[in-house]
């Protein structure tokens, strides 16, 4: 489990208690702020912060880890809160459940919308997700808090459909491809419903789930909703995963 506000468990505990309580520097922080986060976790000292801090949660869960890389796999350790965490069978990585608790220290998310997060980013389903994929997540989260959806689409698009895509298989060539339902259940969890996405985007009406895109049609799509979602023009009816309030003073603190 990651720890949160006032576990006693991170170097960071006693600043996240801090921002956590009424009054604190976590409540009317203003949008500058939430830049200031998404642009520091794109610097070397803002990664190298966000790295750190990770590293640190794994070694808590895995007390004889000395690495994301280590040959010890995660098993079912009980934190102070008396939730565990379900063994996973790659060494350094992540299952959804972990992903879940990660989630909600910058995010008001339920289960389902936690565990579709997942499924997005574990393309091969392999039941557990690597920093890399955490920390593309992170920057996601950000991004969606500081209406830089498109900044973030410019520099992280063909990772992005990377990550939510699979390579082919040898000998099948060919170029990676990204079915449609793949790219809805994105939309759906950024706050962009069917009508939001067909009315800002019409190239989607003709799409069907047997519908194959490309990168350049990936981004096509995406950028014509992002932009939207970026001037905050989601439908009252959008299901979304809504930053939490302290958000940006989180990420801020972390990094």
């Amino acid at each position: 489990r990651f720890h949160g506000p006032g576990s006693g468990r991170s170097s960071c505990s006693d600043a996240w208690s801090e921002i956590s309580r009424p009054g604190g520097p976590g409540h009317g922080t203003s949008d500058s702020e939430e830049r200031a986060a998404y642009d520091l976790l794109h610097k070397e000292q803002g990664f190298q912060a966000f790295r750190s801090w990770y590293l640190q949660q794994l070694r808590q869960t895995q007390p004889e880890t000395p690495d994301v890389g280590s040959a010890r796999s995660m098993g079912s350790v009980e934190d102070a809160v008396g939730l565990c965490f379900q063994a996973v069978p790659i060494p350094g990585t992540i299952n959804e459940y972990a992903f879940m608790d990660f989630l909600r220290l910058f995010l008001n998310c339920s289960d389902a919308e936690a565990f579709n997060f997942f499924r997005l980013l574990d393309a091969s389903m392999l039941g557990a997700l690597k920093f890399q994929q955490v920390y593309l997540a992170t920057v996601l989260v950000s991004a969606l808090s500081s209406r830089q959806l498109t900044k973030c689409l410019y520099l992280h698009s063909r990772w992005l459909f990377e990550t939510m895509t699979v390579e082919p298989l040898q000998g099948q060539g060919g170029p990676r491809l990204l079915p449609w339902p793949r790219l809805q259940s994105l939309f759906q969890l950024l706050g962009a419903n069917w009508i939001f996405v067909s009315r800002n985007c019409p190239l989607t009406l003709g799409f069907s789930p047997q519908t194959h895109l490309t990168h350049d049609e990936f981004v096509e799509v995406l950028f014509c909703v992002l932009a939207q979602l970026d001037k905050d023009a989601v439908a009252k009816d959008a299901q979304v995963i809504r930053p939490a309030r302290t958000v940006k003073s989180k990420a801020c603190t972390v990094l």
